[in-house]
C-alpha cells in the first residue's frame, strides 16, 4: 500500500465515523484555535504600536535632567536653557533639537459635555513639528512666526478636539483657559490626526494637552527665562543611538562642569520594552492555551486506540496478505495526522475569527483600533505543530496495531 492509498484508507475511516472523528478533532480545534487568537491579537498590538514608535520615530532621543537616585542635587545652573539647545544644533551627528517645556493647570478647561479637565500647556518651537511624525489633519502646525509673535496659537489632536468641541476639524476655534494668570485665549491652528496614544491618554487621562509657541509659555508663566523641560534630539544613525545620545549630554555638560545630572531616553528603549511586554504576554498565554493542544492529544491517542480495537480484525487480514508492520504503523500514523491536520486547520479560522471578533469588542471598549494580525510563518507554525501532534499521539496507537499478532487478530470478535 502506497502513501496515496493510505491516505485514502485514512479518509474513509475518517468518514466512517464522522460524529467521533468530530469529537476527537474538537479539542484541536480549541487548542489550535486558542493558540492563533492568543498570537493574531498580540501581533496585532505588536504591529499597531510599532507603527506608533515610527511614527514618534524611534530616531527621536529626549534629554532631561535627573538626580540619579538622589546622588546629585540639580541646581539652577544645571537646568537645561536653549542655549544648550543651540549648542547641540552644531553636533554634526545630529539632524535636529527641539525643547519643550510644559505647564498644567487643574480643572481649568470645560469639554462640550460640560465634564471639567485639566489643561496641559505644552511649549514648543518649530523644529519639533519638523522632527515629529505627526500627521495633520487639519491646519497647520506651529512656525517660526509664531515664536516670534508669542502668538496664542494652538495645535490639538483629533481625541482632543472631540472631547473639548464636539468634532475634529476645530481650526479657528478659540478655547479659554483659566491659568491662574488673567485666563488664556487659544486659537485653535492646527489638528493632528487621531493616534493609538492619543486615543489611550483620551480615554483614560482627565488631561487635554496644548501645543503653543515656547516663547509664548516661557514669558507668561517662566518669568521670561529661556529654560527648558526637556530637549528632543533627532540621530543621524538609529544604529548608534545611545553614543550620540551620551556625546550630546557631554556636550551639554562641558561649560557647567558637572556630571551625572542628565539623562536620554530614546523612544527605541521604550520600544524594546513594550516589544518585550508583549513577547512575555504572547508567550504565557501561549503556554495556557497549548494545554488545551496537550488534552486535544490525549483525545486522539484514546480514539486511535479505541480504532486499532475496532480493526483487529482488518489488521489480522492485511498481515495474512501480505502487510508490514511498517504498512500499518504507517496507515494509522496516517489516520492521526489526518485528524489533527483538519483539526488544525478548522482551528486557524477558528482562532482567526476570535481574534476578529475580540478586536471589535476591545474596539468598542477602549476606542483604539486593533487588527488581529497572522503572518504565513505563523500558520506554517500551527500547521507543522498540528502534524507534529498527530504523529507524537499517534506513534504508541501505531505501534500497538503493528504489533499485532496476525492469527490473533483474525481470530478477535
Amino acid at each position: 500500500m502506497n502513501i496515496f492509498e493510505s491516505i485514502l484508507s485514512s479518509l474513509q475511516s475518517i468518514a466512517g465515523s464522522k460524529m467521533r472523528s468530530a469529537l476527537t478533532m474538537f479539542g484541536i480545534v480549541v487548542g489550535i484555535g486558542s493558540v492563533m487568537m492568543i498570537m493574531s491579537i498580540g501581533e496585532g498590538y505588536r504591529v499597531g504600536i510599532n507603527s506608533e514608535f515610527d511614527a514618534m520615530g524611534l530616531d527621536i532621543v529626549t534629554i532631561n535632567t535627573t538626580t540619579r537616585g538622589g546622588l546629585h542635587r540639580i541646581e539652577t545652573h544645571d537646568l537645561l536653557t536653549m542655549d544648550d539647545v543651540e549648542k547641540l544644533r552644531r553636533y554634526e551627528d545630529l539632524i535636529d533639537v527641539s525643547a519643550s517645556i510644559t505647564f498644567s493647570f487643574w480643572e481649568s478647561l470645560e469639554r462640550v459635555d460640560g465634564t471639567v479637565n485639566t489643561a496641559s500647556i505644552v511649549g514648543r518651537d518649530d523644529a519639533y513639528f519638523r522632527m515629529n511624525r505627526s500627521v495633520l489633519a487639519y491646519g497647520r502646525p506651529l512656525i517660526e512666526q509664531d515664536l516670534l509673535a508669542r502668538a496664542q496659537v494652538a495645535v490639538i489632536n483629533e481625541d482632543d478636539a472631540l472631547l473639548i468641541f464636539g468634532r475634529a476639524n476645530v481650526v479657528g476655534e478659540t478655547v479659554d483657559i483659566d491659568d491662574g494668570a488673567g485666563g488664556l485665549t487659544l486659537t485653535i491652528v492646527g489638528v493632528t490626526e487621531s493616534s493609538v496614544m492619543s486615543a489611550m491618554e483620551a480615554q483614560f487621562s482627565p488631561v487635554r494637552s496644548f501645543q503653543v509657541p515656547l516663547t509664548l509659555v516661557q514669558d507668561r508663566y517662566n518669568g521670561g527665562m529661556n529654560t527648558v523641560n526637556n530637549i528632543s534630539i533627532q540621530v543621524a544613525d538609529v544604529d548608534r543611538v545611545t553614543e550620540i545620545s551620551e556625546n550630546a549630554i557631554r556636550i551639554i555638560e562641558f561649560d557647567r562642569g558637572t556630571e551625572g545630572r542628565y539623562n536620554a531616553q530614546s523612544m527605541m528603549g521604550i520600544f524594546e520594552i513594550f516589544d518585550t511586554v508583549i513577547d512575555m504576554f504572547i508567550l504565557f498565554m501561549g503556554v495556557v492555551a497549548g494545554i488545551s493542544l496537550l488534552v486535544g492529544g490525549i483525545g486522539v491517542m484514546n480514539i486511535m486506540l479505541v480504532s486499532v480495537t475496532e480493526r483487529t480484525r482488518e489488521i489480522g487480514i492485511r498481515k495474512s496478505l501480505g502487510a508490514t508492520n511498517w504498512n500499518i504503523q504507517f496507515q494509522f500514523l496516517v489516520e492521526a495526522v489526518i485528524l489533527t491536520a483538519i483539526g488544525g486547520a478548522v482551528g486557524i479560522l477558528f482562532g482567526y475569527s476570535g481574534g476578529l471578533l475580540f478586536a471589535l469588542i476591545a474596539t468598542m471598549i477602549t476606542g483604539m483600533p486593533l487588527t488581529p494580525y497572522i503572518s504565513v510563518v505563523t500558520v506554517g507554525i500551527v500547521v507543522l505543530v498540528s502534524a507534529i501532534i498527530g504523529i507524537v499521539f499517534g506513534v504508541y496507537p501505531a505501534a500497538k496495531a503493528a504489533k499485532l499478532d496476525p492469527i490473533e487478530a483474525l481470530r478477535f470478535e
